[in-house]
């Protein structure tokens, strides 16, 4: 059994450092993880190279090894990395000027809202509407003489947390420090 996680293992190694293997080049890195926790705790057949067909059984063993069981664990892992990234993926679809639903306007003010960086004696509002025209081209919001739009400033409205306005306070001397 500790033979067959070798292979495995050294499977994994050969995949994740050669791209030019034919037989797995259309398969991403997490397939394999979730390939290799297969072949380990399930009962069936599963080609170990092109050449050979290796069958896994608990008869063979009672007590999985300890690599047998470091490799479950991390394709346990992986699996669940793989599933927190798709969801993160899904929930940022928004910012991909790819997507079909792309909205600039949306993507400029949560990116926005996202940069920002305090600076003392401006307001987040006045932060937000720098980093809006700074990045406007970024977003699509110039006209054609590449002027940033007029709607910059509605955006950095709309990002800004502190819609109460007023003066921004003035910064201490310790606090420049």
């Amino acid at each position: 059994m500790l033979e067959v996680a070798r292979s495995f293992e050294t499977r994994f190694q050969r995949y994740a450092t050669c791209e030019d293997d034919k037989h797995h080049s259309n398969l991403p890195l997490i397939s394999v993880i979730s390939f290799m926790s297969e072949c380990l705790t399930n009962h069936r057949k599963y080609p170990c190279n092109s050449n050979s067909t290796v069958s896994i059984s608990h008869k063979q063993s009672q007590e999985p090894t300890p690599l047998i069981q470091q490799n479950v664990i991390l394709a346990e892992r992986v699996h669940q990395l793989e599933q927190k990234v798709a969801e993160q993926d899904r929930q940022l679809a928004f910012l991909n000027p790819e997507h079909d639903r792309y909205a600039p306007k949306l993507a400029a003010a949560v990116s926005a809202w996202h940069n920002y960086i305090e600076q003392p004696g401006r307001t987040p509002k006045q932060s937000l509407l720098q980093f809006l025209t700074k990045n406007a081209n970024n977003f699509g919001l110039v006209d054609s003489e590449g002027t940033p739009l007029k709607c910059l400033q509605d955006l950095a409205a709309i990002a800004n947390w502190k819609p109460n306005g007023g003066a921004p306070k003035t910064p201490s001397k310790e606090s420049l420090h």
